[in-house]
């Protein structure tokens, strides 16, 4: 049975209140747990291991999807935080919870198995045209059309659903990025609005 997963990383917050004192009516003194430089570190973990994790997954809104073999990646980035989070306290922890969702069964809903198409869709044309649009150049170079085709090669990992559009959407966007940067830019943008007015009409409807 082909699987996909609803992941969550959970880590501990830098800005644990410990106690709360009423000065008067408008006033309120807050005590934080941890000092300055406590919270300097945990927070540093915790930005740094949540973007890593969730690079390996699809996001739709709040939702992020990962496929068993991106879980597995994601794991090891959970076991690492947890242990650097344990090494500034021993209370501080970081987890993960992953819920297995049949691909078939999403296929059978149809309509949420169709928004997470179109979020996959949408996600892959906003990174590119983020990276293009800070190219000055008339053509991408050698360099930034081999960071682009990297780019869109970990795009791979994003169809969760096994969706061959997907796959044909990739391929598409490769052949792309051989035009000019301004017909590279065009192009994504017409995509981007296309993909964020289907999302919203799904979602109204």
């Amino acid at each position: 049975m082909s699987l996909i997963y609803l992941v969550k990383v959970y880590m501990s917050y830098d800005e644990v209140v410990e106690s709360t004192k009423e000065i008067d009516e408008r006033k309120r003194e807050i005590v934080l747990k941890y000092d300055k430089e406590t919270r300097k570190k945990i927070n540093y973990v915790r930005e740094k291991r949540r973007r890593e994790a969730y690079q390996h997954t699809a996001k739709f809104f709040d939702l992020h999807f990962a496929t068993e073999e991106a879980l597995k990646k994601i794991k090891k980035i959970v076991e690492i935080a947890d242990k650097e989070m344990k090494q500034i306290n021993p209370e501080l922890y970081a987890s993960l919870v992953a819920i297995p969702l049949p691909v078939a069964e999403l296929k059978r809903r149809g309509e949420l198995y169709e928004k997470i198409y179109y979020a996959i869709c949408l996600q892959m044309a906003e990174a590119v045209f983020n990276h293009v649009k800070k190219l000055k150049s008339e053509v991408p170079s050698k360099r930034s059309r081999r960071k682009l085709e990297e780019l869109l090669e970990k795009f791979e990992e994003l169809n969760v659903i096994g969706d061959e559009r997907i796959n044909e959407k990739i391929q598409e966007l490769k052949l792309l990025i051989n035009r000019t940067t301004e017909e590279i830019k065009e192009q994504i943008l017409e995509d981007i609005e296309n993909l964020r007015r289907e999302l919203q009409e799904m979602m109204i409807a």
